[in-house]
């Protein structure tokens, strides 16, 4: 247990203790004491949902790429404020008036909960979605990702390779060029193709050690990857 959760378990304790003791304290005489109990389980779940949850745990993960908190924060917090307001109301306004029943004005907190509870779910779905839709943009770019650095990969190649041939060197320029073109996909026919083309890429890359030997072979892979890049340019969805 580390010492946030300590500290953050301290805390509450203590504001719970304080909105129980207030209420004991500051409760009329003459008042209904059930009542009174509602109103502190009811203040217990307000200081929870407003304060507990964000103190026991930090209100980003940063440690995760696409921490799923951002998209359920705002959901999260308006329903948290909403609740807090619209029980705070009833308490002062209804509660200690005494002029509805007991059951009615637990019949009225108890929505509001329920209310909460299914703000919270939509919160936390919110942030599902959110995190689904950031792995599937980042899904979309990753393949486009992997065919460049398979093209800087045979860059760095011809950076220790003095001896290789100029029409090849312009040709990777080339084909490094175009691929700031292609729009991202996460289209199966799309990450076929990106695959193709990382593997061409690598077998051009391993044939650069005797270029001479092999330069049919390579001829023939940049025909291929080529061909693979004008495919991959024709699929934009």
């Amino acid at each position: 247990m580390n010492k946030r959760i300590i500290w953050a378990a301290l805390i509450l304790i203590v504001a719970e203790a304080l909105v129980i003791s207030g209420f004991i304290v500051f409760w009329p005489k003459d008042a209904n004491r059930d009542i009174m109990i509602v109103d502190i389980v009811v203040s217990s779940i307000m200081l929870a949902t407003i304060f507990g949850i964000d103190m026991f745990k930090p209100l980003v993960d940063l440690n995760s790429d696409q921490p799923k908190q951002v998209g359920s924060l705002g959901v999260r917090w308006f329903v948290s404020g909403a609740y807090f307001v619209l029980a705070l109301i009833l308490m002062i306004f209804w509660g200690q008036d005494g002029k509805y029943s007991l059951n009615i004005y637990i019949l009225l907190h108890a929505i509001l909960l329920f209310l909460l509870i299914c703000g919270i779910i939509a919160a936390v779905r919110t942030g599902n979605k959110v995190t689904e839709i950031a792995e599937i943009e980042r899904t979309k770019l990753q393949g486009r990702e992997y065919m460049r650095k398979s093209i800087r990969k045979i860059k760095d190649e011809i950076a220790i390779n003095q001896e290789l041939p100029q029409y090849f060197i312009a040709e990777i320029n080339d084909i490094e060029d175009r691929l700031r073109y292609i729009s991202p996909s996460s289209n199966t026919d799309a990450t076929e193709l990106e695959n193709n083309f990382e593997d061409v890429a690598d077998s051009i890359r391993f044939a650069l050690t005797n270029f001479k030997m092999n330069e049919d072979a390579i001829k023939k892979n940049l025909l291929r990857l080529n061909r693979i890049l004008e495919n991959r340019k024709n699929i934009y969805k």
